[in-house]
């Protein structure tokens, strides 16, 4: 006798491992029309809204380069999974497209793209300027990626979190010349357009890694609540200078803030309309780096949730440096480790009536000063990134190799060359050679690959960059351990896949069939 409900389950299960062998792709480009099919190059859609409307989940929009001039919002609100999300990347060889809103009004509804309760899109390589509101807002839902992404000239915060929106990583995205007008009018007020906004009512465990943030009128990052969420948001590997001025370096109000990363805030008002700071954002910054911003470098902003400042690096900024001089809560903690500053008119400031953990960082130590560094000189700090979408290479802020702050520092869990970890953001030495123990873990699975693969085995999230056989570099990406990554788009052939992972360097050969 046949289990009927045993093979219901069986045919659930094979129907869930194999929905996304029917995933499409589909084409969008400025010549394009949204009367074509769209599934091939050569007959695209003219626009993403029409592309969104006809795809379900694993299914993959290839935007081709140029400028599309948009005067609505692109929404967004379709859901994927953990194991079949919603893609959307710009055209691998084309210059990056630019999603261009600079004809639309300024007001509250006028994102350029909202993802509205929409989890599990990845975007990678799109450029997002002049919207009404923010470039992009992620509003509810989560577990989104947004990648290699940039937000300009918009008129609200380039990039915005808000209304519980959950896990979403942001990475090597940059956002600049966001500033922000009186509505109706060419003045500008500057005081709400951040670069990248995780704050309001927004969720926990969203995470930002290699992102840069520059010229907004008002903060790098903002974490400011308007509710006691208690919840926690990371950054890793994180620039942000010159906040609180204008596209021109001129500012014009005082509702400009800048400062660089301002971790949180909020307060509740009582009878006698006196401000109570009690609202907790738990902020945790590794390697993150901030300078001449017009406020702090790193700003408390009367948060009251717990901080950790692991190896970070102040030059210059207005205020000062670092400033985490106000109350926590009593179970809340402020952790500061491996920190180091220079220049400025104050240096930084501690609260002593918190629960603090300050060692290791310079004021622990001595002072800093400019023969301490190969270069105290910004050039090349927004310039372009590298191919696979990492920070540029500069000189800026790095130790000398025979500096005393080498080697200064406290284990903390990070990466490190070395006896100990340096002090600051700039660690001294390259990643060091894979050993055999890491190449005997880590694997590649299936190989040969139709459409996609995985990979097992490696720690957190891992650089991933694949290289046809003449050294050009195809894809890159950051990706967590057993995440599928996508090669439907690739020709069949021989390729490079090299991971950085857990300090060491592995590299193997695919073949796609």
């Amino acid at each position: 006798m046949i289990n009927m409900k045993k093979s219901s389950v069986i045919l659930i299960v094979v129907f869930l491992l194999t929905i996304d062998l029917f995933a499409k792709n589909y084409y969008v480009a400025v010549t394009g029309s949204d009367t074509n099919a769209g599934t091939s190059v050569s007959l695209p859609y003219a626009s993403v809204t029409k592309a969104v409307s006809v795809m379900i989940a694993g299914d993959t929009i290839f935007l081709r380069g140029g400028t599309y001039t948009l005067n609505s919002r692109i929404n967004i609100s379709k859901s994927g999974t953990s194991t079949s999300k919603f893609y959307m990347f710009a055209y691998t060889g084309d210059s990056r497209p630019i999603l261009d809103f600079s004809g639309m009004a300024i007001g509250s509804s006028n994102q350029g793209v909202l993802l509205s309760s929409a989890s599990y899109w990845y975007i990678k390589g799109i450029k997002i300027k002049g919207a009404g509101d923010n470039g992009m807002q992620i509003n509810g839902g989560g577990n989104n990626i947004i990648e290699f992404c940039d937000f300009f000239d918009n008129r609200d915060a380039g990039l915005q979190l808000k209304n519980g929106t959950v896990n979403n990583r942001i990475i090597n995205c940059d956002a600049y010349y966001n500033a922000d007008y009186v509505s109706g009018s060419t003045t500008y007020t500057g005081g709400n357009a951040d670069g990248f906004a995780p704050k309001l009512d927004i969720g926990s465990g969203n995470y930002f890694y290699g992102c840069r943030s520059w010229l907004n009128s008002d903060d790098g990052w903002d974490g400011l609540l308007y509710s006691d969420c208690n919840i926690s948001t990371t950054l890793v590997n994180c620039w942000t200078w010159k906040n609180g001025y204008l596209k021109d370096g001129t500012t014009t109000t005082s509702d400009m803030n800048g400062n660089g990363f301002k971790m949180g805030g909020g307060w509740i008002t009582d009878a006698n309309s006196v401000k109570h700071y009690t609202f907790r954002h738990n902020m945790t910054l590794n390697n993150c780096l901030a300078f001449e911003n017009k406020g702090k470098g790193f700003d408390q902003n009367h948060n009251y949730g717990s901080m950790v400042i692991y190896n970070g690096t102040a030059y210059n900024n207005g205020n000062y440096n670092f400033y985490l001089g106000d109350t926590v809560a009593a179970s809340c903690s402020v952790t500061l480790k491996n920190n180091l500053y220079y220049a400025g008119s104050k240096s930084y400031s501690v609260s002593t009536k918190n629960t603090i953990v300050s060692t290791t960082n310079c004021w622990n130590i001595r002072s800093a000063t400019a023969a301490d560094f190969v270069s105290v000189d910004t050039t090349g700090i927004s310039g372009p990134r590298q191919d696979d979408g990492s920070l540029p290479v500069v000189t800026f802020m790095h130790l000398k190799p025979t500096d005393s702050f080498i080697d200064a520092g406290t284990n903390v869990g990070l990466s490190f060359n070395g006896t100990a970890p340096d002090l600051g953001c700039f660690e001294t030495s390259p990643v060091s050679a894979v050993s055999n123990a890491v190449e005997n873990t880590i694997n590649i699975y299936p190989n040969p690959v139709n459409d996609e693969f995985r990979i097992t085995n490696i720690t957190g999230l891992s650089k991933m960059s694949i290289f046809d056989l003449n050294g050009q570099i195809l894809l890159s990406q950051m990706v967590y351990n057993k995440e599928a990554v996508s090669i439907s788009s690739f020709s069949k052939g021989l390729y490079i896949v090299r991971i950085v992972s857990d300090n060491h360097l592995f590299q193997t050969k695919i073949v796609k069939n």
